[in-house]
């Protein structure tokens, strides 16, 4: 390969030469480009070249970023992919590793926050919540079952007013509903019984 010789190489000829496909050399070329770690020129015909020093310095920086966040040991002299070292140990921070460690660490923060609302009682049970719906709901179905004693108080307003005094018997019936199903649940809400007997 000519390009070999002055160091410059294709896509397709990298990938040859480091045995793997060119959609994952243009994968990781763009991601070295836009990362800053290396730059590309074109060749003949507009062909994308590549400095196979400077990327294999790129890969090895890439890799040894990941194992420093994995708590491994970076390794000296040591180069991906079977390409010479032809960059300094300067090691040059990863914007996609940090970006995941930022994401890591909101993460345990967020998990940390959790558990001390947990401790204080400020974050319930699902199987808390599942009761206190269950709660809520016997509390309205209660109220609505008493609706069939409240057939003749709308019965005589009908005798007496006709529609208009149904409907007004029927707007006091849902404020008293309302604040009969009001009462109840601030009486789930104390766990007063009391309050959910009224």
């Amino acid at each position: 390969m000519s390009g070999i010789n002055e160091n410059w190489l294709s896509l397709t000829e990298l990938a040859t030469h480091l045995g793997v496909s060119i959609q994952a050399v243009s994968k990781r070329v763009r991601r070295l480009e836009d990362q800053g770690l290396i730059k590309s020129r074109r060749g003949d015909g507009g062909t994308k070249l590549v400095e196979l020093g400077a990327y294999g310095h790129a890969a090895r920086v890439a890799i040894d970023s990941v194992r420093a966040s994995n708590g491994a040991k970076a390794t000296p002299g040591h180069t991906p992919l079977g390409l010479d070292d032809a960059g300094s140990d300067d090691d040059k921070a990863d914007p996609i590793l940090a970006k995941e460690q930022a994401r890591h660490k909101k993460y345990q923060a967020d998990m940390a926050e959790m558990e001390r609302d947990r401790r204080r009682g400020d974050l319930l049970e699902k199987s808390d919540v599942v009761a206190a719906t269950e709660d809520c709901g016997t509390a309205i179905v209660s109220v609505i079952e008493g609706l069939p004693s409240m057939a003749e108080r709308v019965s005589s307003a009908v005798v007496a007013e006709g529609d208009n005094g149904a409907r007004r018997v029927l707007r006091e019936i849902a404020r008293e509903m309302r604040e009969t199903i009001t009462r109840k649940l601030i009486g789930l809400k104390q766990h007063d019984p009391a309050a959910q007997e009224s």
